[in-house]
């Protein structure tokens, strides 16, 4: 069988220039979408089916020439981002309900109901109450008067502290206790007269004024004697 030459070569051409369209078309559908990272030869001869594929970079992805044809071997495609997904922050909640919201991936992140929260109550000073000889304290308190401060600088010029009501450090001064000892006698009355005759205490405790008017006088002595008497 006689087969014309020209019309089978004609043939294989056509082959060759489908078979390049094709590799060239899924050459340019890769490329638009992912960078290419190693190429390779392959035969082919010069003819319009080769083209040259450029990346979206601009870099030739094959080469056509005399025999000789590069192209993209292997393609690399970025990784599509994952989506991480948003957690509430659920420390310190104390005495909320419970609580949702959308983590951004199309689930919920939520925080359970708390505890309620404890309560803390603020300390209130209380004010102080001055005392002086028309100003008694009230019972159960005594007239104190704090140290003078020390002197800074020398030739400083102070004045003593004011004084003021305290919770009274001898529980039984009211009754005659003029020492602290706990106890009503004859010593907590020779404190007496010597306070009566104007002489300074020899405690810093020490004090005749059972009744708390800031005055040592007659009042303080009936006191002191109807304790010792029962």
């Amino acid at each position: 069988m006689n087969i014309n030459k020209g019309l089978l070569l004609s043939f294989f051409l056509a082959v060759f220039i489908y078979v390049s369209y094709i590799s060239a078309s899924s050459v340019n559908a890769a490329a638009a979408n992912c960078p290419c990272v190693a190429y390779e030869l392959y035969s082919c001869p010069n003819n319009p089916g080769c083209k040259v594929v450029y990346d979206k970079n601009g870099k030739p992805l094959n080469k056509c020439g005399y025999g000789t044809c590069m192209r993209c071997k292997t393609y690399k495609c970025p990784e599509e981002p994952r989506c991480t997904p948003r957690t509430l922050d659920c420390s310190n909640a104390c005495g909320k309900p419970r609580s949702c919201v959308s983590d951004g991936c199309g689930g919920q992140s939520c925080c359970a109901a708390t505890a309620a929260c404890p309560t803390f109550k603020t300390a209130t000073q209380t004010p102080l109450i001055y005392c002086g000889p028309n100003q008694p304290c009230p019972i159960g308190q005594e007239c104190y008067q704090s140290p003078m401060p020390p002197c800074t600088s020398g030739g400083c010029i102070q004045s003593m502290p004011a004084k003021y009501c305290r919770p009274t450090e001898c529980p039984k001064r009211p009754q005659g206790d003029a020492n602290c000892d706990q106890t009503i006698n004859d010593a907590d009355f020779q404190i007496f007269k010597s306070a009566m005759k104007g002489m300074a205490y020899a405690a810093q405790n020490y004090s005749a004024d059972f009744n708390s008017d800031n005055k040592v006088n007659l009042l303080d002595y009936e006191i002191w004697r109807n304790t010792v008497k029962h």
